[in-house]
């Protein structure tokens, strides 16, 4: 996997960041290994899936070891290989279903709530980015799986680890919602922006773990405090 970093992110879950090319950025999936479950939170493009059977295989599973598929949201960066875990159950929110394929859309049996509990994560509406991103938060290791409205689209990891403070890229990610660049996307809308970076900071959460790029860790109400007052 040269073209891509797979690694623990705490306790018995697992981050994999493949570089996509065409692109210019890493796009982010994750496993966790539970009570019997292999749940994988967002799958990656199609062409992703060769970094994601390596991972897996890495952990001592195959794609027919999958039993739950959650995706955050759904563009085909995030469910472009949904069909390739023959004994998964696929959960997307339906607000998101306008934005499939009907042969993707098959796939999907299950349906993300407003919020709720769905195998054992805490989900949640954001509806920003898209109409149906939703925020899976996972109590028992403190991981919230937040998709694209706030991700590091386009960064380099820092200096290589996957998982890492990362204050420069906060730092610039914090000013350039000051300047109020990411409104510029027509996709944001400023208060549901706002709406999720409030129901974040009340999340009991040690990483933030995104769509794209470096998972944060460290002081991270701090992180959303600074967001917040810039938003």
């Amino acid at each position: 996997m040269n073209n891509a970093h797979f690694g623990r992110v705490s306790g018995d879950v697992y981050a994999l960041a493949v570089w996509d090319k065409g692109w210019q950025s890493y796009t982010n999936s994750y496993l966790i290994l539970r009570d019997q479950q292999v749940m994988l939170i967002d799958t990656g493009k199609a062409e992703h899936f060769p970094q994601l059977q390596a991972a897996l295989e890495t952990l001592g599973k195959t794609a027919d070891d999958v039993t739950v598929v959650l995706a955050t949201h759904g563009h085909a960066d995030h469910i472009g290989s949904v069909g390739r875990f023959p004994k998964a159950v696929n959960a997307l929110h339906p607000h998101d279903f306008p934005l499939l394929s009907p042969a993707d859309r098959a796939h999907f049996t299950l349906q993300l709530p407003d919020q709720g509990e769905v195998f054992g994560l805490t989900c949640w509406l954001w509806g920003d980015h898209t109409a149906g991103s939703c925020v899976l938060h996972d109590p028992a290791s403190g991981v919230t799986f937040a998709g694209d409205p706030l991700c590091f689209f386009g960064e380099p990891l820092p200096e290589g680890a996957l998982v890492a403070r990362a204050d420069a890229l906060r730092d610039a990610l914090v000013s350039w919602v000051g300047q109020g660049e990411l409104y510029r996307d027509p996709r944001v809308q400023p208060e549901r922006f706002r709406r999720g970076l409030a129901y974040l900071s009340t999340l009991d959460m040690s990483y933030l773990a995104t769509g794209h790029g470096v998972i944060l860790c460290g002081n991270l109400p701090a992180f959303f405090q600074a967001l917040r007052a810039k938003a």
